[in-house]
């Protein structure tokens, strides 16, 4: 507290201010905050990793389904056939293009032309241009529509040449 001691002949002196209880509420109030901040939590993206043998299981290339990723915009083919492009936001495209795809797959493996071990495989190609979110969704969308097998590669130069 602040308080004026008079001299002992009867002046006044300079007043006397005490700054322990600021202080004290200062380092009361720093001790608060840091105990009741959340700190932002750190968003990751689970991946299957390969088993510890490495042994990899050949992929055939009419099972496998390509996204080249840009920016906001996606370009798809399986195998050689190029196809149009779509907007990343419209999830329902992508719903029913895993299931064109996995139909197609399953219809091979019934006609014989394929083994009941091979499976649908989609390989993201993200460019130079995209970002992180672009390729998270895509991974999400993989993840809602239940697609085991998946990876990430870059992108060739005759990819990212097509945007």
């Amino acid at each position: 507290m602040a308080s004026i001691t008079p001299n002992a002949n009867g002046k006044r002196r300079l007043p006397h201010l005490d700054m322990t209880p600021m202080v004290d509420l200062g380092f009361l109030l720093i001790t608060f905050f840091i105990l009741t901040t959340s700190l932002s939590s750190i968003n990751t993206l689970p991946m299957d990793l390969p088993d510890e043998k490495g042994l990899a299981r050949p992929i055939k290339e009419s099972t496998v389904m390509h996204i080249i990723i840009d920016d906001k915009k996606l370009k798809y083919y399986m195998g050689d056939n190029m196809k149009t492009n779509f907007n990343i936001e419209s999830k329902g495209e992508f719903t029913a293009l895993f299931k064109l795809h996995g139909e197609r797959v399953n219809q091979a493996i019934a006609n014989g032309k394929l083994n009941p071990t091979d499976s649908f495989c989609v390989l993201l190609k993200p460019t130079i241009n995209s970002t992180v979110d672009d390729v998270v969704q895509v991974v999400n969308q993989i993840m809602i529509n239940k697609i085991s097998r998946y990876n990430l590669l870059t992108a060739s130069k005759e990819e990212s040449e097509l945007f």
